[in-house]
């Protein structure tokens, strides 16, 4: 009796942790996006205004209080559960342009720590010599106030309403 006991119990805390896992891992999805490009000539250059992302997805899921950083800048000072999400856009530079992007401080955070205001970026090259310019942010999207009902807010914006801003140059052949 004792090990039908053991087992049940063992067995009905296994599906309680399964279904609060579910519900940690619900909100951490978010639906792909195509970016919108748009060129805005200058005597230098071209800027490029780049509005939304490619990939968006959430590193990890927390329970407490917001980074200092945020707690200061948005005033969400109570204890939530939160995700922290990383979003990317990536654009093709032209065989004869460079991309330069211009940190934008209101888009998200540099660092999954939320430590630094900003993004920050890579130029990658693939297999067939096309280079990329990614660019990065850190975003929190807060899903419920502890001991509270559930919301839907993300800060300092949704991925939907990233822009991100490059300046496209010559490249000069030497």
């Amino acid at each position: 009796m004792k090990k039908q006991c053991f087992v049940f119990s063992l067995l009905l805390v296994l599906v309680l942790a399964a279904c609060s896992k579910d519900d940690l891992q619900s909100a951490d999805k978010v639906d792909p996006s195509e970016p919108q490009i748009t060129y805005l000539p200058i005597e230098i250059g071209d800027s490029l205004i780049i509005k939304g992302f490619n990939t968006c997805y959430a590193l990890n899921v927390y329970k407490g209080t917001l980074p200092e950083l945020v707690v200061k800048e948005s005033g969400y000072d109570k204890s939530y559960l939160y995700y922290i999400h990383k979003a990317m856009v990536k654009v093709e530079e032209k065989e004869d342009k460079m991309l330069f992007p211009v940190t934008d401080m209101r888009m998200g955070y540099s660092t999954p720590e939320m430590t630094d205001i900003g993004n920050y970026y890579s130029s990658i090259q693939d297999r067939n010599g096309r280079i990329f310019l990614e660019i990065y942010t850190y975003l929190i999207h807060l899903t419920k106030e502890q001991g509270g009902e559930d919301m839907d807010i993300w800060y300092p914006c949704s991925p939907q309403e990233l822009e991100w801003t490059a300046f496209e140059i010559e490249r000069k052949n030497n």
